[in-house]
């Protein structure tokens, strides 16, 4: 029944997309626009994803889909998407999804002070570094030949004793193994690392620094975001 309303409306937006483009005073309902942003998956079923969120609380609810039955991987994804209008309440909006790309989406690893890291660290160039919706995420670039499986991690040094975060500062640490790949050509990928379960350790719902390490061609950088949760 619910893929049945939804074909319906899809059909009933695109019927009548010239008064959005005509009559509305909303200029950026436009069949022939496009946006693309990450969004976090909010609701999938068996004709693929119904909703999305992008920033930390606009809704997008799929009202036409170009790429029905696929359902991604992980939680965080880019779309490329239209607007077709507002939802009822004008918390977000209905959407054509014309594409959509997996983001590996991973959980932050936390040790001990003065434990190795035994993972390679291979530089990497930062492209985009921002948090929306709960989530670190990293756009970078790297050398790449298609030998070998890449590794990214990002990791958070335990406090001394377990004890909490008393500065509003977290040092995070990004490292990228590059296994035994060959240097042929540059590739750029997004990782995004969920932030929730680093403030539930941290137990603070201030705002806090974050201070992100990279290791670069060009040496060490950090770089700094504040966030509140």
């Amino acid at each position: 029944m619910k893929n049945l309303r939804i074909i319906a409306l899809a059909f009933a937006l695109l019927a009548s997309g010239y008064i959005f483009n005509s009559c509305s005073d909303d200029a950026e309902f436009s069949l022939d626009k496009r946006a693309e942003n990450i969004a976090t998956v909010l609701e999938t079923g068996e004709t693929g994803v119904y909703a999305f969120r992008i920033g930390d609380s606009t809704k997008l609810v799929v009202a036409a889909n170009n790429i029905p039955d696929i359902t991604p991987e992980y939680s965080r994804v880019k779309i490329n998407y239209t607007l077709l209008g507002w939802l009822e309440e004008r918390n977000g909006y209905y959407i054509k999804l014309n594409g959509m790309k997996d983001i590996l989406t991973k959980e932050i690893q936390t040790i001990d002070q003065g434990s190795p890291i035994t993972m390679d660290n291979d530089p990497v160039e930062v492209n985009e570094i921002s948090v929306s919706d709960g989530y670190l995420n990293v756009t970078y670039t790297f050398p790449y030949g298609s030998q070998s499986t890449h590794e990214v991690e990002l990791y958070r040094r335990r406090s001394v004793l377990g004890s909490p975060q008393t500065d509003n500062k977290v040092g995070l640490e990004f490292y990228h193994d590059a296994g035994s790949d060959t240097d042929r050509w540059k590739k750029t990928e997004t990782v995004c690392f969920d932030l929730n379960s680093l403030f539930f350790q941290l137990q603070t719902n201030d705002v806090v620094t974050l201070n992100v390490k990279f290791k670069t061609p060009d040496g060490e950088r950090t770089y700094q975001i504040k966030y509140k949760p």
